[in-house]
């Protein structure tokens, strides 16, 4: 996934200031972006992009600011707890998906 995407959907921030979210990002928790990798997409006048997996979109997620990124971690919270309850609900959620 494009990190500046998922920036902008999550932060709600414009396009344009996804770098400086990402800039302070890198600065904060340099620790997060060590997966993040460049990827040049097809096409004409494309410049080198950051991208991440499916965890590292995740890690990414739960240093976030912001009233989105916090339901996000309330979330993330909610399903470890049922986790580590042992929430059999969990298993017929995980199938259904």
């Amino acid at each position: 996934m494009a990190v500046y995407d998922a920036l902008q959907l999550i932060t709600g921030c414009s396009a344009q200031n996804c770098g400086i979210v990402y800039q302070r990002l890198s600065d904060a928790f340099p620790e997060v972006l060590t997966n993040i990798s460049n990827f040049k997409f097809p096409g004409r006048g494309q410049r080198d992009t950051p991208v991440v997996d499916a965890h590292g979109i995740v890690e990414i997620i739960m240093v976030l600011p912001g009233r989105a990124a916090a339901r996000v971690r309330r979330a993330a919270a909610d399903v470890m707890v049922r986790y580590l309850g042992g929430d059999p609900g969990l298993v017929e959620e995980i199938a259904a998906n």
